[in-house]
């Protein structure tokens, strides 16, 4: 039995039944379980989330690094968002450590979901990836009558997740 453990981590667990002809046991079933260590590390989170405002730019660096036992190259990066994205691939230490820097001009709104693929050379599979979250917004027009930004947000609202 060949289990691709690829985009896998952690505790994992799978099952796969065989059928044969023997009239004993017409059907068995094989349970596999394996500790899968991941071959690259993010840092310093395993999802790139990137918001702002429209017309105000942002970006977010991502570490990659390789505990693979040799050197694995990150070759390429990719992904689903859309034109506003921009990513640049910067190696600190070949085989070892590169730097990702994820990017939006914010020309317009968006919310979007995908991911980001890291391409690998050297290495038990062909690429890893991330979740990856885009959230463009237009800012809120001024109240009538205000004189300037808006006032902090009570505590309740600013602590909650989005």
């Amino acid at each position: 039995m060949n289990v691709k453990t690829q985009g896998y981590r952690g505790r994992t667990r799978k099952m796969a039944t065989v059928e044969s002809n023997d009239p004993n046991m017409p059907k068995a079933v094989i349970r596999v379980s394996a500790q899968v260590e991941p071959v690259i590390m993010f840092a310093p989170f395993n999802k790139l989330v990137l918001t702002t405002t429209v017309g105000k730019p942002a970006r977010q660096e991502i570490t990659l690094t390789n505990l693979f036992t040799k050197p694995v190259e990150v070759v390429e990066v990719q992904h689903n968002l859309g034109d506003q994205v921009k990513t640049e691939l910067v190696i600190q230490e070949k085989g070892k450590v590169y730097k990702v820097v994820v990017s939006t001009t914010a020309e317009r709104k968006a919310r979007l979901s995908g991911w980001l693929r890291f391409v690998l050379r050297n290495a038990p599979a062909s690429y890893t990836s991330m979740r990856a979250y885009l959230h463009v917004w237009e800012p809120k027009e001024k109240e009538k009558g205000a004189g300037g930004p808006p006032g902090p947000r009570p505590i309740e609202r600013a602590n909650q997740i989005h």
